[in-house]
């Protein structure tokens, strides 16, 4: 639907517009989140895994990614890089593509934890030697639960080398069964076991297999029968319309936290909802013109949503946030009515709003807008009187 209304949009400007009047942009785009907080370690796994993508995105949107540390979690700016006469802002754009590369980490991201907390040391100095051969993979130490993270593809083999440089088994056998591959992990070979490791399946006993290691463990059409998200066999199993596969409890959690969004491949099913807070949206008609658009009215939209208590959608559950009052302006011709039943749709779906921290005044817990750029003046824009 956005991409619906930037079409509209652009038609507009282009149909009324004149090329020399489109140096400035004047859009209420202040409000628009441009951070987004993560925890540490994904930001971390996020680096190693997918610097040529962050790389990317930077070139591609004109930005800088710049992160705060703080004790468990890390805050990531975005920042243009220059403002010059022709600048665009695509902070908000860059903040989109950024989340979804996050989503997609987070919802792949797979742990296997030490079988003995008392090896944390020396694993995490091989951790460290890894990483320095461009190994994917971070170490979490959560609650004094050690345990090594990274994507499925990067954690196998990086297991697997520890594994073989320390001589001895030290993560979990269960949750090496989970992790699962189409094929042998050459890494693993050549590891002195006291006894034959059991890792399904796909472990082949003999006197030469017994000193290697099969992270395959499954069946070759193990990656139809296992859920993506929990890595496990299906539960209640549901296929969405694009095909992939999922528990029930699975998709309904990633739902809740991602929205109507196949964690796989981004498709969108059923309906997105936004977690706009309840509120209201009014639109009266005025008979003066706006500039650039002489021949007609004028569409002015009231929104009004009230203060109240965070749900489990928002940044903090529980607390209280701020609400807000804004208004914007259409044309009252064909294409601003076609505007204005976008909108309409949009704020039916909860997604005009957000809650969150205001880049205006730098208060948290606040009603701001979600990245759907509206006209908030009745005077400037890009366009002068023609």
């Amino acid at each position: 639907m956005e991409s619906q209304f930037n079409d509209k949009s652009s038609q507009m400007n282009k149909d009324n517009f004149s090329a020399q009047s489109r140096s400035s942009f004047n859009m209420d785009t202040k409000d628009l989140p441009t951070h987004l907080e993560m925890d540490k370690v994904h930001w971390d796994l996020m680096k190693l895994s997918y610097e040529e993508q962050l790389s990317q995105l930077e070139t591609k949107y004109g930005v800088s990614f710049n992160e705060e540390k703080q004790q468990k979690n890390v805050t990531i700016k975005i920042q243009a890089r220059s403002k010059g006469v022709q600048y665009i802002n695509l902070e908000s754009h860059a903040i989109r593509a950024l989340t979804q590369l996050y989503q997609k980490l987070a919802s792949a991201a797979v742990t296997c934890e030490l079988k003995n907390s008392t090896d944390a040391t020396l694993v995490a100095s091989a951790v460290e030697k890894l990483q320095q051969e461009h190994h994917c993979v971070v170490a979490e130490d959560v609650f004094s639960r050690w345990r090594l993270v990274g994507l499925p593809e990067h954690l196998g083999p990086a297991i697997a080398e520890i594994e073989k440089k320390l001589q001895k088994r030290v993560f979990d056998d269960k949750k090496k069964k989970s992790i699962g591959y189409s094929e042998d992990v050459p890494h693993a070979r050549g590891i002195q076991w006291n006894q034959t490791p059991d890792y399904g399946q796909g472990a082949v006993g003999g006197s030469i297999r017994d000193e290697e290691v099969n992270f395959k463990g499954r069946s070759e059409n193990a990656e139809e029968e296992t859920c993506s998200i929990c890595l496990d066999s299906f539960t209640d199993k549901r296929k969405l319309k694009c095909g992939h596969e999922f528990c029930q409890g699975c998709i309904r959690m990633s739902v809740e936290s991602m929205g109507s969004i196949c964690p796989v491949c981004k498709e969108v099913f059923g309906i997105l909802e936004g977690n706009q807070p309840n509120g209201t949206m009014n639109v009266t008609k005025s008979r003066s013109s706006l500039p650039g658009y002489q021949d007609c009215g004028t569409i002015e939209i009231y929104y009004d949503i009230p203060g109240g208590i965070q749900t489990k959608k928002h940044p903090n559950p529980g607390k209280p946030f701020y609400g807000t009052t804004r208004q914007a302006y259409l044309p009252d011709n064909r294409e601003g009515k076609e505007v204005l039943s976008l909108l309409q749709r949009a704020f039916n779906q909860k997604l005009i709003f957000t809650v969150g921290k205001s880049t205006t005044t730098g208060a948290d817990n606040m009603v701001t807008w979600n990245d759907i750029h509206h006209k908030t003046g009745r005077h400037g824009g890009r366009y002068e009187l023609m």
